[in-house]
């Protein structure tokens, strides 16, 4: 399998578009900003990892200057067709590595391509540790989720404009999200507290408080949109809930 590598410059400014036929593994090494896809802006920091599969347009959009370290390889494992982010360790295992395997493979010898070989395979390995963490110990994820927690009930919540802030494409930040919450989208994760919120209401007032104050208080603003809502989630309508209750 053949392996190359490329440094940007220091200080290297905006970058075209651009795609690749192979895979290409960047490690940000200075500056932060957006690598700028199809698939929407992705952030990167220094210690961002991002795996970009083949065919992808892409650039590099730094808030000033920027510097990463590219490493390129045909495969890599478990396919993707959309770029995947991580983040390096506490002792920057992942920049020491993608630094040794970059000059290992710039030099060209014959004893530095055999050296470089086994390094790729300890990058690789190290990178798809840190993907299967990504998601999980990604910071704003939590941030996000605290803050719906927060505001639930809310009708004027802007959960859109909440995840936009994280500078994440929304589809990314789904994603992530969904794996660090059961599945849930931030949508979903949304519903489930505001329906549950709706539960405990008409557990403890029943028939005492209108439908429509229920759907107010859970951060419902069309009542009847509320009971189709609350229907098709627990089978049965609200009003349908405090007769039960009332029963």
């Amino acid at each position: 399998m053949k392996l190359w590598a490329t440094v940007t410059q220091n200080n290297t400014r905006p970058f075209p578009l651009h795609s690749h036929t192979d895979f290409e593994i960047l490690y940000y090494t200075q500056g932060t900003g957006v690598l700028r896809t199809a698939q929407g802006n992705i952030p990167f920091f220094p210690g961002c990892i991002l795996v970009v599969p083949p065919g992808i347009l892409h650039g590099s959009r730094p808030d000033g200057y920027f510097r990463n370290v590219c490493v390129y390889c045909p495969e890599f494992p478990g396919a993707r067709s959309s770029v995947t982010a991580c983040r390096d360790n506490a002792l920057q295992d992942g920049q020491t590595l993608a630094e040794m395997l970059c000059r290992s493979l710039l030099e060209g010898s014959a004893e530095a391509s055999s050296f470089a070989w086994h390094l790729f395979q300890a990058y690789e390995d190290f990178v798809l540790s840190r993907i299967g963490l990504g998601a999980a110990h990604l910071p704003e994820v939590e941030e996000v989720r605290a803050q719906i927690a927060a505001h639930f009930t809310d009708a004027d919540f802007d959960l859109p404009g909440v995840i936009a802030a994280t500078r994440y494409s929304a589809d990314h930040f789904r994603l992530c999200f969904q794996a660090q919450n059961q599945g849930l989208t931030p949508r979903q994760y949304l519903s489930r507290l505001r329906l549950d919120y709706a539960d405990s209401l008409l557990e403890r007032y029943g028939a005492q408080m209108q439908v429509q104050e229920v759907a107010t208080r859970c951060g419902f603003r069309d009542p009847l949109y509320f009971s189709r809502v609350y229907k098709n989630s627990r089978g049965l309508s609200p009003a349908q809930k405090q007769q039960q209750k009332g029963n």
